[in-house]
């Protein structure tokens, strides 16, 4: 994306790299229910193919599937929001770092980095999702690619000091920062000009920053990322059945 590009197209451009480099995470969350539903499925049919098996594990068998097929649906949707978020739809702080966190670590790990995080905040503290994942994404993967070394990442979370802490009021900042690894001598994948995804940027970081009004600082191997507290407002949703 050409730097004087318009705000909007900007962020719209850092989104895409961020779900670019998450989509082999994603792509897994969204078929492995979907794969055990097959199975089982497959189970049951060659049973009956051979014998009509007593009702009561036939029964057992059709819970499993309905099981399997109640999941699939959640991490369907789950993953859905990740391509169309609502703009109020909030998460709990430490959930929605956790779920960032498990998206990107094992393509991190694999590159020789450490992945560690420190999280503070109330499980009651939600922000919103549609501003927590891309951001805190970015800001991640910023620090990974800025050097080819590999290093150690982590994450803190903490409520801001002095700020009232409310059920209607209240900011919490993540820190996230960069430091050598731990063994001078580990080993990692560097950076491929090859790979079919581009580095994120400082400029992609900030973009999604101004796009969602949120507090940014950027320093050397450090990022800070200020986040209001989400009132939900939408309203309730039905599980699936």
């Amino acid at each position: 994306m050409h730097a004087d590009a318009p705000p909007g197209q900007a962020a719209e451009a850092a989104r895409y790299a961020v779900l670019r480099r998450i989509g082999p995470a994603l792509r897994h969350d969204l078929i492995v229910n979907l794969q055990a539903v097959g199975m089982m499925t497959e189970v049951a049919a060659a049973r009956l193919d051979h014998a009509i098996p007593p009702l009561a594990d036939l029964r057992q068998q059709l819970a499993r599937i309905h099981r399997g097929t109640r999941e699939a649906i959640a991490n369907s949707l789950r993953v859905a929001s990740w391509l169309a978020p609502p703009e109020d739809d909030s998460i709990g702080l430490q959930e929605g770092v956790q779920e960032c966190l498990a998206l990107v670590r094992s393509g991190l790990e694999f590159r020789g980095h450490v992945l560690r995080s420190d999280l503070q905040p109330p499980p009651d503290f939600e922000v919103s999702s549609a501003t927590l994942r891309p951001l805190l994404l970015a800001g991640l993967l910023y620090l990974a690619d800025r050097e080819a070394a590999p290093g150690e990442l982590t994450v803190c979370a903490h409520l801001d000091a002095g700020i009232d802490t409310s059920q209607d009021a209240g900011y919490a900042t993540l820190a996230l920062s960069r430091s050598p690894a731990g063994s001078a001598d580990r080993a990692g994948a560097t950076h491929d000009a090859d790979a079919p995804y581009r580095p994120v940027h400082a400029g992609d970081v900030r973009a999604l920053a101004r796009d969602g009004r949120i507090d940014l600082q950027l320093e050397d191997r450090r990022v800070f990322i200020r986040l209001p507290r989400l009132m939900a407002t939408s309203p309730l949703q039905i599980a699936p059945v």
